[in-house]
């Protein structure tokens, strides 16, 4: 009876092992398959990004397993969360000021990132409906990251603050690799066909 438990208990182990052991393999796998993709995308924006680019995308789990289309809609999905942030801290800062000034700046900046993110969402439908035309979602991206640095031009006769400074640059920053992702999937949208 004893030598029956037991070896239960080794079959279960050995199964536990095996189990938690086979998708480890598979995840290496698929990772150093993807990472190709997203090296790509990252090794065309500038050396000194690329850091920033591969922690980017890291940083959604469906990074692991895209093509290069779905890493373009990945890539607006994380501007999108980061300008979606940016309209919440401006209006909570608006809120907050008492200077008629700033908040009259902070509202107008929450305006510009809300076109910015009605922007971003028009180049995520048009990469949805497999309408691949790299030129119209560029230019929806390129006016997004525009958006931002009117913001910014709204407060250039007063102190920007810093955290405002840098959470436009970190949204311009995402919102620069639409143009690859996008570009690198109408390459092998080309390439299948």
């Amino acid at each position: 009876m004893a030598s029956c438990s037991i070896s239960s208990v080794i079959f279960f182990c050995v199964i536990l092992v095996f189990c938690s052991s086979t998708p480890s393999f598979a995840k290496i796998n698929l990772v150093n398959v993807t990472s190709d993709r997203v090296k790509n995308v990252c090794n065309a924006t500038e050396p000194r990004n690329q850091p920033r680019c591969y922690e980017y995308y890291k940083s959604d789990p469906r990074s692991s397993t895209a093509d290069y289309k779905e890493l373009a809609e990945i890539t607006i999905d994380l501007a999108n969360s980061k300008c979606k942030k940016l309209i919440h801290w401006l209006n909570s800062h608006a809120k907050n000021e008492t200077d008629q000034g700033y908040r009259r700046r902070y509202l107008r900046c929450s305006k510009h990132y809300s076109e910015a993110l009605e922007k971003l969402d028009g180049g995520k439908r048009y990469l949805e409906a497999k309408k691949l035309d790299s030129k119209t979602v560029e230019d929806l991206a390129a006016y997004a990251i525009e958006d931002s640095r009117e913001c910014i031009g709204d407060f250039v006769k007063v102190n920007t603050t810093l955290a405002l400074l840098n959470k436009a640059k970190d949204f311009e920053f995402i919102t620069s690799f639409v143009k690859p992702a996008v570009e690198l999937s109408l390459k092998a949208a080309k390439e299948t066909n």
